[in-house]
């Protein structure tokens, strides 16, 4: 919590610095991206093998720090120029970063990839699908699960990459992935209200959220899934 500010003003100075030389840029960012594609195949690579040291390449905040600063360069210089060929694979990376680990523990750091796409999608006028990994955690059976008693306060989920092993079960931290997964929903839709086929977008989510309302047994979160 104490060193985000700093942190986010490095990332806008960065960001800045980097319109002075597209040229230069370009070079650094492939680099850069092309080092975080070989993190995650490393991962997955090793998930499959059962070893978990590598997971931890990918779910740190120097992974997500490094996601967030080029998401901004490009979001910031999205005009068609030479930049513009690198959103296509900063997304499969954040899209593969989401699916590399499908478990309640990692929820906040799927948190923060769908933002980083939705500003990207903001920026750069494109489609990047990302209702379906938000209702996914709606409708995660961990989430239908009877929580356990617990004292412990409601974690800060845009502090945190992942819950602790016995969090996912508290009713405070299932009432925040909840919660946050639904007020996502809402740019995630929202960014396309101009688009001709925001219909057939929406259709579908509004489905899913109508049969998450009707299945929960938590009120609180049938009302706030019926009123978005």
């Amino acid at each position: 919590e104490q060193s985000e500010p700093r942190v986010d003003l490095m990332r806008g100075c960065v960001a800045e610095l980097c319109a002075l030389d597209l040229d230069a840029t370009y070079q650094h960012a492939f680099v850069s991206i092309r080092q975080l594609a070989l993190h995650l195949r490393n991962a997955m690579v090793h998930n499959h093998k059962g070893a978990k040291d590598t997971l931890q390449h990918v779910y740190s905040w120097q992974f997500v720090n490094c996601l967030k600063l080029w998401a901004a360069v490009l979001s910031a210089h999205a005009a068609p120029n030479q930049l513009r060929a690198l959103i296509h694979p900063l997304v499969q990376i954040i899209l593969g970063a989401i699916c590399l680990v499908p478990s309640a523990r990692y929820f906040p750091f799927r948190f923060h990839c769908v933002r980083l796409l939705h500003q990207l999608a903001a920026n750069a006028l494109v489609y990047i699908p990302t209702p379906g990994v938000l209702l996914d955690v709606l409708e995660c059976a961990d989430l239908a699960k009877k929580p356990k008693p617990s004292t412990a306060a409601r974690p800060e989920l845009r502090l945190v990459v992942k819950l602790g092993a016995d969090a996912v079960a508290t009713h405070a931290a299932q009432d925040a992935v909840v919660c946050e997964a639904l007020a996502l929903l809402r740019p995630a839709t929202d960014v396309y209200r101009f688009n001709v086929g925001f219909p057939e977008l929406t259709v579908p989510v509004v489905m899913r959220l109508r049969a998450f309302a009707k299945a929960t047994k938590v009120p609180r979160w049938a009302s706030l899934a019926r009123a978005l």
